[in-house]
């Protein structure tokens, strides 16, 4: 397999931008960053996040939801931690979890019966 210099290169940068950006995403600098993370094991659906730490929020049918940073409605059932580039996410109903890796751009949903997805992240723009 042949690889250019220039091919080389370009994956080098890719994966510097992805680190830059992941760096970027946790940090509350009153930004919001949004993900969409792509579901690769069977189903293709896509969830998309709006980050901006204490904050986390999920879109579902077009609706942004609180997920962190409040105790009304659907978020007094989940618990969600900031690690450096990782966020981790519990829901005490239902027993999912899930861990996205903002420098990998990658995602994990396990479900109680053992059933995990795999998603891959994509980095979509920053908002005020």
């Amino acid at each position: 397999m042949k690889i250019t210099y220039f091919t080389l290169f370009l994956i080098i940068i890719k994966i510097y931008l992805n680190v830059l950006q992941a760096s970027n995403l946790i940090i509350s600098n009153n930004k919001f960053n949004i993900i969409k993370c792509v579901e690769l094991t069977g189903t293709g659906r896509e969830d998309i996040f709006k980050i901006n730490n204490p904050s986390f929020q999920w879109k579902y049918k077009n609706k942004w939801y609180e997920l962190a940073n409040s105790e009304k409605g659907i978020a007094k059932d989940w618990t969600v931690l900031f690690n450096k580039s990782e966020i981790n996410l519990y829901n005490s109903v239902t027993k999912w979890s899930r861990t996205i890796d903002l420098k990998k751009m990658s995602a994990v949903m396990d479900f109680p019966t053992g059933e995990k997805y795999i998603y891959k992240c994509n980095y979509i723009k920053i908002i005020n």
